[in-house]
C-alpha cells in the first residue's frame, strides 16, 4: 500500500481517469472528492462494511505517528529537558551567590548592592517563568524607608538606594 502525505487542496491521480483531491475543513475532519468513471464503484468505508464488504487487510487499525514527527516529537523532548537542565543550573547559580553573601565580609552598601542586583536576577528568571518551579518571588516589595523584606530565594534585603547607606 502506498501512504502518502499530502497538503490541502492537492490532489492524487490513479491511472489516466481517476482523481482524488483533499480539503482540510478542521483539525480532525477532511474532505475528498474524487472523480472517476462511473463503472469504478467509490464507497466509504463505513458503508462497504454495513453492506457486507470486508475492511481491506492492508488498512492500518490507526494512524502511526509518521517517521518525522517523531523525531519532531524526540527533538521537541530533548529542548524541554535541556531547558530543565539550564533551569536548574540558574537556581544553583543564585543559591550559591547567596551563600558567598552570607559568608563574604563586604560593608552595607555593597552587599546591599551585590544583593540588587541577585534579586534583580531572580526577578528575571521569574519572569522568564523558570522561577516558578524554584518557588521564588516575582517581585521586591518595598516599605516606606525604601528598604525591602528579604527575598525569600535570596536571603537579601536589599535598599532602593544602596549608595546612599
Amino acid at each position: 500500500m502506498l501512504s502518502l502525505q499530502i497538503k490541502s487542496g492537492d490532489y492524487i491521480t490513479i491511472g489516466d481517469n481517476i482523481v482524488i483531491q483533499v480539503f482540510k475543513e478542521s483539525s480532525s475532519r477532511m474532505r475528498v472528492s474524487i472523480q472517476a468513471p462511473r463503472e469504478t464503484p467509490v464507497l466509504r468505508g463505513a458503508v462497504r462494511e454495513r453492506e457486507g464488504g470486508e475492511r481491506p487487510s492492508v488498512l492500518k487499525d490507526s494512524l502511526r505517528p509518521s517517521p518525522s514527527s517523531q523525531r519532531y516529537a524526540e527533538r521537541q523532548q530533548q529542548k524541554l529537558a535541556a531547558q530543565r537542565r539550564q533551569d536548574t543550573q540558574r537556581v544553583d547559580a543564585v543559591q550559591q551567590l547567596r551563600s558567598l553573601l552570607d559568608t563574604a565580609q563586604l560593608q552595607p552598601s555593597m552587599r546591599a548592592a551585590f544583593c540588587e542586583q541577585l534579586d534583580r536576577l531572580v526577578q528575571l528568571e521569574a519572569a522568564r517563568g523558570s522561577a516558578k518551579h524554584a518557588g521564588q518571588e516575582k517581585s521586591t516589595p518595598y516599605n516606606r524607608q525604601g528598604v525591602s523584606q528579604p527575598n525569600k530565594s535570596t536571603g537579601c534585603v536589599a535598599h532602593k538606594n544602596p549608595t546612599s547607606l
